[in-house]
């Protein structure tokens, strides 16, 4: 039956990803009927198979469908409705770029985003059975490293704790908030400091892959710090942080033993986590028109309808695959060249002035009056650029999931490996940029350094370890 479906999707999906202009096939409700029928059952068979599997091998092969299927249904469907309804104004027209017609570009969005996802699909599922079948089969105990410890926790919160002492206390500029709120993604030359303040979601992110090394005090010092970070204003730090709870609720024991109760909380904690995003991204506005604004009174806002601002949140991933549809590669400069801006985004600008901006950036500033930082144009759309057609685009996310499927066959799932991957596999399908891989690179050379640091200067040892907390709190 699924296989039925999954057909039927695809030629749905092709009947309008390639259709000449004008002559669509399918409306946008169609589409979205299709989109949150596929979604959901590749989610569901996706992560009951990641929980079964917990048990034995082969382990979490599945897991990438099953995330991205969900994240789908809130990226995409989501906003997707709000504005075909009339729920939620249209962002592009807003900014000044016109769309002729409205739902015939939703649907084809909607397409578009369908094929690339099972795409995805038939890479991982694929990869996986021809792994399963190897007559030789790597072990099923996967790859840990030595990022994986507890030291490296402390030198990441040693180093975040003195960049933002740094920053709030000894930074010689004296920006106020709202003009580091509004500047954001303009300055240049700051990227080592930029890295360096990702040590503590880092830090974090570890600490909760790894049920906090049985540790009571340091489940308290990490909610102390995840405060700290809520009143910086920025929310990627908390999707590191919500990725890395995910992975440690798939693996957890009561999940199997209660799993109405443990979904139960696990939605509870994705709408919390939802209001969170869209609240400090309120606030982080509210802040640049009034510098008094609050942050308490934008987070219990967006807790009462957090879904209705996902768009005006900078939830955009379909706003930006519709631009990308329509953007002039010419005219931007895409190109599939443009992936080794993962490697050279590391120089300095102070070595390389004439750096070339990252290519969601060049598109936003070329078409729409928008942020500095550009707006999200979802791995999908970055495939439509790089490759001049939805054929890249698939090829580009067929790949991706053979390789989610080898990194989660071969990875423990406690370790930052299995963490920063599957960051990166959420933060490119929603924005879609040579700047993802980049980043979570970035992300990973900060974990060596600071391993390195506390090899150099033992701040804790594994030996050490306390006695285990109870179940319930460490899971």
């Amino acid at each position: 039956m699924l296989l039925l479906a999954t057909l039927l999707a695809i030629a749905a999906g092709c009947a309008i990803a390639f259709a000449p202009r004008g002559d669509e096939a399918l409306s946008e409700s169609t589409l979205a009927i299709m989109l949150i029928a596929v979604s959901v059952a590749v989610a569901i068979t996706s992560l009951r198979a990641t929980w079964a599997q917990r048990e034995g091998p082969p382990p979490m092969v599945r897991f990438g469908s099953g995330l991205l299927g969900l994240a789908m249904l809130l990226g995409v469907v989501v906003p997707g409705v709000l504005l075909t309804t009339g729920a939620e104004d249209p962002k592009l027209p807003d900014k000044g770029y016109p769309l002729a017609d409205l739902s015939a570009e939703v649907a084809a969005a909607y397409a578009i985003f369908l094929l690339v996802f099972l795409a995805f699909v038939v890479g991982e599922r694929l990869t996986a059975y021809v792994l399963a079948r190897q007559r030789h089969p790597t072990p099923t105990r996967q790859l840990r490293v030595g990022i994986d410890t507890r030291g490296t926790y402390f030198a990441l919160v040693g180093i975040g704790t003195a960049i933002t002492l740094y920053s709030r206390v000894l930074d010689p500029s004296g920006r106020s908030q709202e003009e580091v709120f509004a500047t954001r993604g303009q300055v240049e030359g700051a990227g080592a400091e930029t890295l360096l303040g990702w040590s503590i979601p880092l830090g974090i992110a570890l600490a909760v892959v790894h049920r906090h090394w049985g540790s009571r005090r340091l489940v308290t010092l990490n909610a102390l710090l995840a405060i700290v970070l809520i009143s910086q204003g920025t929310r990627s730090p908390f999707l590191l942080i919500g990725v890395a709870m995910l992975i440690r609720f798939v693996g957890s024991p009561s999940l199997r033993r209660r799993p109405a109760r443990s979904i139960s909380l696990a939605v509870v904690a994705g709408y919390l986590g939802v209001a969170l995003a869209v609240g400090i991204a309120d606030w982080r506005g509210d802040v640049i028109r009034e510098p008094t604004a609050s942050l308490s009174d934008s987070l219990i806002e967006a807790t009462r309808s957090p879904l209705t601002g996902l768009g005006d949140a900078g939830l955009d991933s379909l706003d930006g695959l519709i631009l990308a549809r329509n953007a002039d590669r010419a005219a931007v400069g895409a190109s599939w060249t443009d992936l080794h801006k993962a490697i050279t985004g590391f120089i300095p600008h102070q070595i390389w002035p004439e750096k070339p901006e990252w290519l969601s950036v060049v598109v936003t500033h070329h078409y729409i009056h928008f942020g500095g930082s550009g707006i999200f144009m979802s791995g999908a759309g970055y495939g439509l650029l790089l490759f001049g057609g939805t054929e890249g685009a698939i090829l580009l996310f067929l790949v991706l999931g053979a390789i989610s499927a080898i990194v989660y066959r071969r990875l423990s799932a406690d370790s930052l490996l299995t963490v920063l991957w599957t960051y990166f596999l959420l933060r490119f399908f929603f924005a879609g940029d040579a700047f993802d891989a980049f980043h979570v690179l970035g992300l990973l050379l900060l974990s060596v350094f600071a391993s390195g640091l506390a090899t150099v200067l033992p701040v804790a040892r594994d030996r050490d370890r306390p006695e285990p907390v109870p179940r319930a709190l460490a899971t």
